[in-house]
């Protein structure tokens, strides 16, 4: 009798042993999941913002994946952009400006600099270049450089667009 109830009692050790293993492998695999979700989601942030072609084309999970700028390929906008950003730049230097990232072509840490992190209380430098100190939206400048808008008055996009027509 007593061996009877060991054995039926290593059975359901064993038995708990694998449902903990299984519903810890199960976890795991949803964790990953959402992680290259959120992975996926950034991705397709950085080409929306900067006017890049995404084309995910990997059997891997992306959260193993070293360099996901091989996902993202510039486009004649996206050089662009990258032009009226530089030319902003120069006017004003206070402008919120990635240089060490553009140079780079680091699409990712360039959509972290615009939006920082999901949990930084500050955000990105998007909401510095949307907003001036009365918190009254200054668009003119982010739209000039996004989407090539020169209908303003602002100074600096006229300033920025008169250097870009001597430079061409």
């Amino acid at each position: 009798m007593k061996t009877r109830t060991i054995i039926i009692l290593l059975f359901i050790v064993v038995l708990a042993i694998i449902l903990i293993v299984g519903i810890n492998s199960f976890k795991a695999k949803k964790i990953a999941e959402k992680e290259d979700e959120l992975i996926e989601l950034k991705l397709e942030q950085a080409a929306m913002e900067f006017d890049l072609d995404l084309d995910i084309d990997t059997d891997k999970r992306l959260s193993n994946v070293k360099d996901l700028n091989a996902f993202l390929e510039p486009t004649e906008q996206t050089e662009s952009i990258l032009k009226r950003w530089e030319a902003v730049h120069e006017v004003d230097p206070d402008y919120p400006y990635p240089e060490k990232e553009i140079k780079k072509r680091d699409w990712m840490e360039m959509n972290h600099f615009m939006f920082g992190d999901a949990d930084d209380e500050e955000g990105g430098a998007k909401a510095e270049m949307i907003y001036i100190e009365d918190k009254n939206i200054e668009r003119d400048i982010y739209d000039y450089i996004m989407f090539d808008n020169t209908d303003t008055d602002d100074s600096t996009v006229k300033e920025a667009e008169e250097q870009m027509e001597n430079n061409e």
